[in-house]
């Protein structure tokens, strides 16, 4: 997962529309860890949290929450958590469960559909580039 991770902070880099802190690439970092697992036989699925204004992705996988890009809310790096003990202060980030999708192409669909920001869409994601 440390690979993919270090994936994200370079898209980041690379990209002065994106934060430091990988603030605007969940969706895009949700997906790259997706292609990892699915490299390894690991099965997630995707969750959008949509609340106001605002959204997160991130993986459930086997009951725990993986969130690649969790440090845009001054987490770890890779947070990890079992999604039914999350800290009351930590359930804002991962609580507010809008959807579920178990493809990329179902993602995208979705956020296609809901407007969010077409550089989270567009990113090509084979096992070459996680």
């Amino acid at each position: 997962m440390a690979s993919t991770r270090n994936k994200v902070e370079a898209i980041a880099c690379e990209d002065d529309y994106f934060y430091k802190d990988l603030t605007g690439l969940c969706a895009i970092g949700s997906k790259l860890l997706f292609v990892k697992l699915q490299e390894y036989g690991i099965k997630s699925y995707f969750i959008v949290n949509r609340k106001d204004e605002w959204g997160h992705v991130y993986l459930i996988c086997n009951n725990y929450i993986l969130d690649i890009t969790a440090t845009q809310f001054s987490m770890p790096k890779l947070f990890i958590q079992d999604k039914n003990k999350v800290l009351l202060d930590y359930r804002k980030f991962w609580f507010y469960k809008y959807k579920s999708f178990h493809s990329i192409v179902e993602l995208d669909e979705h956020l296609l559909e809901t407007e969010w920001d077409y550089k989270q869409i567009k990113y090509e994601y084979t096992t070459n580039n996680v």
